[in-house]
């Protein structure tokens, strides 16, 4: 990218574990962060914030615009389940981008997993995703 160029490429990522198996657990789940951080220093990119919640894993990601966005969460799943072998991803991935005026609210949301998930399932959450990220 050229000294002249600027961009600010934020995405909100959700992706499940393989079958929705309840891998991910309070124990487990500050490794598999910090495996993510690992990989995305090495590719140059910033992990804004990162949660997850039974069985799917929320990213806000800053990328540049030479990312190839499904390159990039390859990259973090396949790393992340080689450090910690119990760890398995499904295929696949849900992107949204977002404004930086809402980035507070998102990582706000994605820091409440626990809370969200108190009144909705994963496919519940992912519907009202969906919704509000047309």
């Amino acid at each position: 990218m050229g000294a002249h160029s600027h961009t600010k490429l934020l995405y909100h990522i959700v992706f499940a574990t393989k079958r929705r198996a309840p891998f991910l657990t309070d124990e487990n789940m500050p490794a598999i962060f910090a495996a993510m951080t690992v990989k995305a220093n090495a590719l140059d990119l910033e992990i804004l914030a990162a949660n997850g919640y039974v069985d799917h894993m929320h990213l806000l990601l800053r990328l540049a615009p030479d990312h190839k966005l499904s390159e990039i969460i390859g990259q973090l799943k396949g790393y992340s389940s080689r450090l910690i072998p119990e760890i398995r991803w499904q295929i696949g991935y849900s992107a949204f981008t977002l404004h930086e005026d809402l980035l507070p609210r998102v990582r706000q949301y994605i820091q409440d997993q626990k809370k969200h998930h108190e009144a909705m399932d994963y496919r519940g959450e992912m519907t009202v995703l969906r919704k509000t990220h047309p």
